[in-house]
């Protein structure tokens, strides 16, 4: 009884590597840089130096915007220190209030306070600039008249700023 083995005729097995289906049908991927796809002028347009200006130029706007800012604040911090409220009002007549307010600040610093007399709609109906010098000190107190065009209802320190 034989088997159906003997050494002469029978032919060895192939072997057959099954491949992954993405590698039939995609190329092998390269690590050489490719260029970026380009876009077709007919539908998206072509990119001109006008686009590239625009950008720089709109740059350039937000650039000095942002400086202006940083600018402004500064200065705004600048009189930050400088603080004034109003102590008293007395509306004497049509044609006049007198304001009685109070002022801190850099002892030898000059400021000038702005204050006012407000209507019954808080409209300005009188203004009167107050100069605060170093003289005064670093805290002082100061009584002013301040004339109306018709009669006030109130007083304010609307502000302070150096001078």
């Amino acid at each position: 009884m034989t088997s159906g083995c003997t050494g002469g005729g029978q032919s060895s097995p192939t072997l057959v590597t099954a491949q992954h289906p993405s590698t039939q049908e995609h190329p092998s991927v390269s690590s050489t840089p490719h260029a970026a796809p380009t876009r077709p002028a007919g539908r998206y347009g072509t990119r001109g130096p006008l686009r590239r200006r625009a950008r720089l130029v709109v740059s350039v706007v937000l650039g000095l915007a942002l400086a202006a800012w940083a600018v402004w604040a500064g200065l705004g911090d600048a009189s930050s220190h400088v603080q004034a409220s109003e102590q008293s009002y007395r509306v004497v007549d049509d044609s006049s209030t007198i304001v009685v307010f109070s002022v801190s600040k850099p002892a030898d610093e000059a400021v000038v306070c702005r204050v006012q007399a407000l209507s019954s709609t808080a409209a300005v109906v009188g203004l009167q600039e107050v100069p605060v010098g170093p003289q005064d000190g670093a805290a002082s107190v100061h009584t002013v008249t301040v004339k109306t065009q018709q009669r006030a209802v109130t007083g304010v320190v609307d502000d302070c700023v150096p001078a």
